[in-house]
């Protein structure tokens, strides 16, 4: 008898967790189905527009449709808000925000679809306001032109990150540099007349975790070490890239050498050539390298002009500058384009650090070098790095762990507790190079708290309920 009864108890048991289990599930199926209709909604409107403004439109007629309250700029901004719930009056304010970029749709989209369900199903919370900014070359206009009464709070998660079970704690600064230097011309001496190119690349932008070649430098080096070698050359021209914040997708220069140098230089070339296939062959596999005779031009640069740049190229620095002992790139710079005329020489370039030390450090060796080769430069742009309340530096022994635990960001820990509550896993957090919305929030207010949660296509239903998780928080 007492058997029967156990064995009665312990199938009511499994029948009553098969049942949780499957509303549950039915909860979850019914998040997903929601959030997927909302991310192909949002995709659609992404994917066919050619500017910001059609998306802006698209969510202010979604709030009224849905009446929530709303407002807009000509930054292509949208803000929303939602009342604190009862109960929750004294509760810390949220600020949610999702960058708008046409460069990017599915990751909008993803961000904009957990937006819009928190929107109409979170039930219990303090205020929250919901910041949609636009964002177009990089730059975050709209969050740097946002109503700074927008930006009033205590914490503000964005959801600009792309990873799973990953936040987002800092981002580097960046500084855009315009060197210049005015050049003569004269007439070319030597013979043979060459065009070196390469083209085909990529184009990664500079913040891209893998390895690619920078056709200016790869040019670049091959003409200093010809100049070691004894070579004597005639630069005529020098052009490449276009945007300093891009590795360029292509590269050439017309030289001139003497008949007794040419093979000399192939030899160079070919080792030239068989280092970058070589090296990139998988982050690069359409890239060409050109070696060909070419015709004569009419003007070369100067003997002090041509040296001047070569040893430019040779001496600046150009990609990683810093790694941590982890791999972890805590700085970096990039010679995105170089251009001559009949009358200038202009290269720009990009340097980025999670450090403001390092940045430091790097633009006095900028200075350095220009001051060497006798170029002209200037700081055209300066992004603010972001490492809200930092006690650490970055160096080669900088841990990424441990330099969390020692932040005074309790946004951070707050939210890292409550995914490994969800998920059982220590969330992974990352520095990334690229120039965050999150770095703009913080410059703007500096009490605020911020942080950028990963939201990916892959497990939306776990993103949204880690944060209704948070905002429920009291």
């Amino acid at each position: 008898m007492k058997r029967a009864i156990s064995c009665a108890l312990v199938l009511i048991l499994v029948l009553q967790a098969l049942l949780f289990t499957g509303c549950n599930d039915d909860k979850s199926n019914g998040t997903e189905t929601i959030l997927n209709e909302n991310y192909t909604s949002v995709l659609g409107v992404l994917q066919n527009s050619t500017d910001l403004s059609v998306v802006q439109t698209y969510l202010i007629k979604w709030a009224t449709v849905n009446d929530i309250k709303v407002s807009h700029d000509r930054y292509n901004n949208v803000i929303m808000s939602i009342k604190a719930a009862p109960g929750y009056e004294d509760v810390d304010s949220t600020i949610l925000q999702c960058t708008l970029s046409l460069d990017e749709p599915e990751q909008t989209a993803n961000a904009i679809s957990v937006m819009q369900y928190i929107v109409k199903h979170s039930k219990d919370h303090g205020f929250i306001r919901l910041i949609f900014t636009g964002n177009t070359n990089n730059a975050h206009e709209g969050i740097q032109n946002i109503k700074s009464t927008y930006l009033d709070g205590k914490n503000l998660i964005s959801l600009d990150g792309a990873d799973n079970n990953s936040l987002i704690v800092a981002s580097a600064g960046s500084q855009l540099y315009n060197m210049t230097r005015n050049i003569k011309r004269q007439p070319p001496t030597y013979p043979i007349t060459y065009e070196i190119s390469i083209k085909n690349l990529v184009g990664a932008p500079l913040s891209d975790e893998e390895a690619h070649p920078n056709p200016i430098t790869v040019i670049g080096d091959l003409l200093a070490s010809a100049k070691s070698s004894g070579i004597l050359m005639e630069i005529a021209s020098f052009s490449g890239g276009t945007d300093p914040s891009h590795y360029p997708e292509s590269a050439s220069a017309v030289i001139l050498i003497n008949q007794n140098d040419v093979k000399k230089l192939t030899r160079l070339v070919e080792k030239n050539q068989e280092k970058l296939y070589s090296k990139y062959a998988e982050q690069e596999p359409d890239a060409v390298y050109d070696f060909i005779e070419a015709e004569r031009p009419d003007s070369v640069l100067s003997f002090d002009d041509s040296s001047n740049l070569i040893s430019f190229l040779y001496a600046c620095i150009n990609g990683t500058y810093l790694k941590n002992d982890d791999g972890e790139v805590i700085a970096k710079s990039n010679i995105g384009k170089i251009t001559i005329d009949d009358k200038k020489l202009e290269i720009l370039i990009d340097a980025r650090s999670k450090s403001n030390t390092i940045l430091d450090e790097m633009d006095t060796l900028f200075a350095t070098v220009c001051g060497l080769c006798n170029i002209d430069y200037n700081k055209t742009l300066i992004y603010p790095i972001w490492e809200k309340n930092a006690e650490f530096l970055y160096d080669e022994s900088s841990d990424i762990e441990e330099d969390v635990a020692l932040s005074a960001n309790p946004l951070v820990t707050n939210l890292s507790q409550i995914m490994k509550s969800y998920s059982g896993k220590e969330p992974e957090y990352k520095r990334i190079l690229d120039y965050t919305a999150c770095a703009v929030a913080e410059a703007r207010n500096p009490s605020l708290n911020a942080v950028s949660l990963g939201i990916t296509k892959d497990t939306p239903v776990d993103q949204t309920q880690i944060l209704l998780n948070y905002l429920q928080q009291k």
